[in-house]
């Protein structure tokens, strides 16, 4: 018998993310502030936030779930043991608080993200720094460029600040 769910986790340095998808193919996102020094703690409050908003406990989830995503970004570079992939990698965390939301808000990223980490967990399995680090450079870099087209999209697409003939509610122009 097939789960009735899929779960993946990402635990970022700000927030960390939950996708959970069930078998008809809705798709939800759900936030939790990240916990860095106890990541646990940040899974479980996203697991609450989930029970909250769905009504699924953790204990349903976690039971019915197909594939549960517990590789982070975080547990990532801790195992990596690599100062200086450390250091990048909280450098870039640092500038893409400035660029706005999660990449995994597109959804062709959620599925490529996976990939993307079970290619660096590959690597790190068979204590391979350097394929490590490429992957890892490779991933932040696809989800770059995402959150990249998504800034281009949204600079394109005029809102009510940069649209001159919007009206607001008394009919003034602003």
């Amino acid at each position: 018998m097939q789960n009735q769910y899929r779960l993946g986790i990402d635990a970022g340095g700000t927030f960390t993310d939950f996708i959970l998808a069930d078998r008809k193919g809705d798709v939800r996102i759900f936030k939790a502030l990240s916990t860095p020094t106890r990541p646990t703690e940040a899974i479980r409050n996203g697991l609450k936030v989930i029970e909250e908003e769905t009504g699924l406990s953790p204990e349903t989830i976690v039971t019915n779930a197909d594939l549960c995503i517990n590789g982070t970004t975080v547990g990532l570079l801790n195992a990596a043991k690599n100062r200086f992939l450390v250091r990048a990698t909280h450098g870039l965390q640092r500038a893409m608080l400035i660029l706005g939301p999660t990449t995994l808000m597109e959804p062709a990223r959620v599925a490529d993200a996976h990939r993307e980490h079970g290619a660096v967990l590959d690597a790190l399995t068979a204590r391979d720094g350097e394929r490590a680090e490429a992957r890892m450079r490779a991933h932040i870099e696809a989800a770059q460029q995402v959150r990249l087209k998504s800034l281009r999209q949204s600079a394109a697409t005029p809102g009510p600040e940069t649209d001159p003939g919007r009206q607001d509610a008394g009919g003034t122009h602003r």
